[in-house]
């Protein structure tokens, strides 16, 4: 049975850049780019998918680590800015979880666009295992929703 996800298509995480974000340029570090699309998949996945990462891993004993990103940049962000970090749902695999993240000022100025793929492991193993039936289904409900959206 198909449900709408309870959270808005595209799921959109809010974060203010604070003073510690930032390089001596007084710009957000480039590194801390990362950190903000990680902590908004693990928000995605706690408000969406119904379990975050912690969770995942020492309840149900699977982790889900990144093996590829990518990000390209277009504005620079600085304190006191706010981000706004959307989520689409790119492919769902027998492993594989494929996110495209898209980050906007306020305004509607992009940031910074990229990609994300986890796969899922078994936490004492650390080998791949076939996405858990746990995640599955929520996560297949929001990549359907995301194609209805044309993203």
């Amino acid at each position: 049975m198909s449900h709408a996800p309870s959270t808005p298509v595209p799921y959109t995480y809010t974060r203010r850049i604070q003073w510690g974000d930032a390089d001596p340029a007084l710009m957000a570090y480039t590194a801390r780019f990362l950190d903000f699309a990680m902590d908004a998949v693990d928000s995605w996945f706690r408000d969406v998918v119904g379990v975050d990462w912690y969770r995942l891993n020492t309840e149900h004993g699977f982790g889900s680590p990144a093996v590829h990103v990518d990000m390209d940049f277009s504005t620079p962000l600085r304190p006191g800015d706010t981000l706004q970090l959307s989520l689409y749902v790119e492919r769902v695999g027998n492993a594989s979880l494929s996110l495209r993240f898209e980050g906007r000022l306020d305004s509607g100025e992009p940031v910074y666009a990229g990609n994300l793929v986890h796969v899922f492991v078994d936490r004492k193993s650390l080998r791949s295992v076939p996405m858990p039936a746990l995640v599955r289904e929520p996560i297949e409900r929001y990549a359907r929703a995301c194609r209805t959206e044309g993203s």
